[in-house]
């Protein structure tokens, strides 16, 4: 829906938005490890990005129950980062909020199709 090259960018920089959350909230003394390992805050970043997105474009079709979906998965992840003492809760966070705000900032202005949303 929003080709490769937003795509790209959204991954690449919800990564660099991951890591430079957990490394400043790390110097604050907000969580205990700056050191992380794997792309989960990447991933973290497109479910974000994809709410961003769905938000912007709310008033196409199926957009709605979509970002509900989105909404759900969000908090399975959570509950799953609450119950898991191994996985960087704050990673994670921080790609959500990283990706999301570049959802919000990439997506396309044009109208969107309804196959953009199947």
């Amino acid at each position: 829906a929003i080709g490769t090259a937003r795509f790209f960018a959204c991954y690449l920089l919800s990564g660099i938005g991951s890591s430079a959350g957990v490394v400043a909230l790390w110097r604050i003394g907000a969580t205990h490890s700056a050191e992380l390992v794997g792309a989960s805050g990447c991933i973290m970043g497109v479910v974000g990005a994809w709410a961003g997105f769905l938000l912007l474009h709310r008033h196409a079709p199926m957009a709605r129950r979509r970002l509900n979906n989105v909404l759900f998965v969000i908090a399975i992840q959570v509950a799953f980062d609450l119950t898991t003492p191994e996985i960087s809760k704050s990673a994670h966070l921080c790609g959500l909020i990283t990706g999301f705000v570049v959802g919000l900032l990439i997506s396309p202005c044009e109208p969107v199709t309804r196959e953009a949303f199947l």
